[in-house]
């Protein structure tokens, strides 16, 4: 009867530590793209959360993997990455993208003219009509484990 109950115990002590780890290893992985082509991510390269009253450093490691100086803790956060000489900015971004239930991957991008349009970032109309637009910056955020993820797209003019 003791041993039952000491591997019962082992049992449940091992399944919450799985438990917790699981919840503690949800990890961003961090790719940019111009024009379809990836291009490797440098330490000059830099990803910020910014809020009114404070600013996050987000760094990646070999495999690409974010992590940030601090806990976000605000509601929303204004989101901007810097690769060399463009700056892209994805402004109110709810803390929930931020800090996923699952793993993720995050591909920033520049799409210039002429458009891919099989990135889907501009509707057929726009595609058509638009001659002013220079080029388009995109954030996809694609879920590993489930659902279909979001993609939010800025036009430069």
């Amino acid at each position: 009867m003791m041993k039952s109950l000491k591997f019962a115990s082992l049992c449940i002590l091992l399944l919450t530590s799985f438990e917790l780890h699981a919840q503690g290893t949800k990890s961003i992985r961090l790719s940019f793209y111009v024009d379809g082509v990836l291009h490797p991510l440098t330490p000059k390269d830099k990803l910020y959360l910014v809020s009114k009253s404070d600013t996050i450093n987000g760094w990646w490691n070999e495999q690409n993997q974010i992590n940030f100086s601090s806990e976000p803790t605000q509601l929303q956060y204004d989101l901007v990455f810097v690769k060399e000489k463009d700056t892209l900015l994805f402004e109110k971004t709810d803390l929930q993208l931020l800090k996923p239930g699952q793993d993720f991957e995050w591909w920033f991008g520049i799409d210039n003219k002429p458009f891919d349009r099989e990135l889907g970032l501009l509707t057929i109309q726009e595609y058509a009509k638009d001659t002013l637009l220079r080029k388009l910056n995109y954030w996809q955020l694609l879920p590993q484990e489930e659902g279909d993820g979001i993609q939010i797209a800025k036009k430069v003019y």
